[in-house]
């Protein structure tokens, strides 16, 4: 009966992730995910970019390209993957904490799925769950060994433990984190003499598992290092570059960032209970039994997240995202359930945990989380009444119950913002008015929609080389507001077929302002699109984008364009010369630190009116690279005035634009300007304000002007 108990506690947990998938499916976050979603299609019409370090990634791109091959590219497909892979790490969990009761291991296996990110990942096209996965398979081989009467099979132990390593290993190159642990417990074993035969065989095994993989890369590839020649090859620099950023950067990163993300995002609650082993246990580091060897790893793991280098040439730890630090959730849900039962079975404990239960609901509280947020609060609660009614039959069942409502806090109100998302009714949306409709159509809209929308199409957009069939069956092509639109793809549509679609969700994921939208993408229909199509719950809407608009995104009457490198004098700027210098540039020799205002761009705006018509318009589009050593106020600025002063001033923060402080990043705006308002005797002035005067610097600063010939009548600015 407690064995049937047991496994049906493991099936409640692997049908609350379904019922999660169901219920409160976030969907994709349009870049990575899709990346893997594009290379699953790819490796199934034999395809295989070396090049795309995405591509090496074999368990979530090959077992995503199997669920295609089965079910079609589709969301189930993609989640599927993710959902299998939970489910062994629920497997993992329920093996190790089986032999210690149901009531311990229902604590477990709670921790495990509801505290942190584990459940809302299992559903995502990621790496990251399966290298959690890999990671506690590889303990759970070590414990079963140690622990559970395996020292009459190493050889099978050693070799899950083996299979473990490699499968994350070819997931995610982050399992080198799982090195100084395994170095630490080989060493205590060592110095201990015990275990060493299993060791000596998972080592081995592991060699050969690793032979086997860099022999397959060197079939498919001709380089069995090409993995990592891809990953160096697709590098670039961004705000957790922390070997190029400047050491304070890296400080705040093992000082407390990501300690503080983990604690705010529940991902430490297991970890945090655990603690009661160390004052309950002698000698806990030696990990004489389950409890503390999965307390040392949960310690260990811990550490080498915060303080470990991802890279053999430099120091630099991972950057500060939960998905990253998944593994840390399960392994923590272990040593929980094991500092739970320690706290139900003894006397010591029962003062402990209530302590460290209130300093870590009070850090929640010093650190204004809000009440859904601290679930060490209720936590403590539920330690508190068990002391009351220990003596009672169903002390550990109240305790349980309010352990997953502890829990539920915080995920009951993440899962209502993702049902507030409805990811669902959004690709629904695409499909009922654009690829079911069967009519061709060209989609401008953000860059995370464009991505959702090729992988709505099946890819087939992304074929270069599109068969007649294929271009009959998905003629909707999607371009995002950045993409240079190719000529002869305007052949392929007429007028009344070019569609601007808006969503609020993607523009989001795609970190793209208000301000930082094309002119005619703020308000479309003051630019003369008209609404076909709306959603109101979900903020999507459709407009039919008329021709002039798009053939002013890319067949705009070039009025002007200066650019200046700050190389020699250009006609029309005005520079200071005491800020010219030498030590950051981005191009060239020469760039220009950042006064209160930066390198104006001067131009009498009379000289153009004559090439345009009345009901004309100007498009200024203002590109500057800067550099500042941190966050900062300044701005691009463009203004219009004339000898009765400023009439037109429009401005975009730069600081959203910089993808890592202490290098140069492009920013840009773009501006409207209706001819009829501007008045006679009219100067354009580009320029960056650093109002505040913080230290940075700006090269390669351009401008164009283009005009609009005809559109509908100019909106009041």
């Amino acid at each position: 009966m407690q064995r049937f108990t047991a496994l049906l506690l493991l099936l409640i947990s692997c049908g609350l992730v379904v019922v999660y998938y169901n219920w409160a499916y976030f969907g994709h976050f349009g870049y990575d995910d899709m990346q893997y979603a594009l290379a699953a299609k790819e490796l199934l019409n034999g395809n295989f970019d070396a090049g795309d370090h995405f591509a090496y990634r074999i368990p979530v791109v090959w077992a995503t390209a199997a669920a295609y091959y089965i079910f079609g590219i589709s969301d189930f497909a993609s989640a599927l993957p993710a959902i299998l892979i939970t489910w062994v790490i629920l497997w993992g969990v329920y093996r190790v904490l089986r032999p210690s009761g149901n009531y311990v291991l229902a604590a477990g296996l709670s921790l495990s799925l509801l505290s942190g990110w584990i459940l809302f990942n299992s559903h995502m096209l990621m790496p990251d769950q399966h290298v959690a996965a890999g990671i506690i398979m590889a303990l759970v081989s070590v414990h079963l060994y140690k622990f559970q009467r395996g020292e009459n099979s190493p050889h099978r132990f050693a070799i899950g433990f083996a299979c473990a390593l490699i499968y994350a290993f070819a997931a995610k190159g982050t399992v080198v984190l799982l090195l100084p642990l395994l170095a630490y417990l080989f060493l205590v074993d060592l110095a201990r003499r015990r275990d060493q035969r299993f060791w000596w065989l998972s080592t081995g095994y592991t060699f050969a598992g690793l032979f086997l993989y860099f022999g397959f890369t060197w079939w498919l590839t001709g380089d069995p290092f090409m993995r990592f020649r891809a990953i160096q090859g697709n590098q670039y620099i961004h705000d957790c570059s922390y070997a190029e950023l400047p050491l304070v950067y890296t400080l705040r990163r093992i000082g407390y960032e990501l300690l503080e993300m983990l604690f705010r995002e529940g991902m430490l609650t297991g970890l945090v209970i655990s603690l009661v082993l160390v004052f309950s246990k002698k000698s806990w580091w030696k990990f004489n039994d389950g409890a503390t060897f999965w307390f040392v790893c949960g310690l260990g793991m811990l550490l080498s997240a915060n303080f470990m280098s991802i890279s053999p040439f430099s120091y630099s730890p991972m950057c500060v995202d939960p998905r990253h630090y998944l593994f840390l959730v399960p392994i923590g849900g272990v040593a929980g359930a094991y500092g739970i039962e320690t706290f139900w079975k003894g006397t010591r404990s029962r003062r402990e945990l209530p302590v460290i239960l209130g300093a870590a609901a009070a850090t929640g509280f010093l650190q204004a989380y809000k009440l859904l947020d601290n679930e060490y609060t209720l936590l403590l609660v539920a330690a508190g009444v068990y002391l009351l009614i220990r003596q009672r039959p169903w002390a550990k069942t109240v305790f349980l119950v309010l352990l997953v409502a502890a829990l539920c806090l915080r995920l009951f109100n993440n899962v209502t913002y993702y049902r507030e998302v409805r990811y669902p009714a959004q690709r629904d949306f695409v499909f009922e008015h654009l690829l079911d409709s069967g009519e061709p159509a060209l989609v401008l809209t953000d860059p995370v929609m464009k991505r959702w929308g090729d992988y709505f199409n099946g890819f087939n957009s992304e074929d270069e080389e599109r068969s007649a069939a294929a271009k009959v069956a998905m003629p909707v092509r999607f371009l995002s507001y950045q993409d240079s639109i190719p000529l002869d793809l305007l052949t392929e549509f007429e007028d009344g077929q070019y569609y601007l679609l808006k969503n609020w969700h993607s523009q989001y994921l795609s970190e793209i302002t208000w301000e930082a939208l094309p002119y005619f993408a703020r308000e479309p229909e003051d630019e003369g699109a008209v609404m076909v199509a709306e959603q109101p719950a979900t903020s999507t809407a459709l407009y039919n984008l008329p021709a002039h608009l798009l053939d002013a995104t890319v067949r705009k009457d070039t009025l002007l364009y200066s650019k200046n490198a700050f190389e020699r004098p250009e006609p029309y700027w005005a520079v200071n010369d005491a800020l010219l210098q030498q030590e950051e540039v981005a191009n060239g020799e020469w760039a220009l630190k950042a006064g209160e205002f930066t390198g104006t761009l001067e131009f009498p705006l009379d000289s153009l009116m004559d090439r345009l018509p009345a009901k004309g318009s100007l498009v200024i589009r203002a590109i500057a690279s800067c550099n500042f050593s941190g966050p900062t106020t300044a701005v691009l600025c463009v203004s219009v005035e004339d000898n009765s002063g400023l009439y037109h001033y429009f401005t975009k923060a730069i600081d959203d634009q910089l993808e890592a402080y202490t290098f140069f990043w492009p920013s840009s705006m773009e501006e409207r300007i209706p001819v009829e308002q501007i008045r006679p005797n009219s100067t354009l002035k580009v320029y960056v304000w650093n109002k505040d005067q913080q230290e940075g610097f700006v090269d390669d600063f351009s401008v164009l002007v283009s005009g609009i010939s005809t559109g509908p009548p100019a909106r009041n600015e």
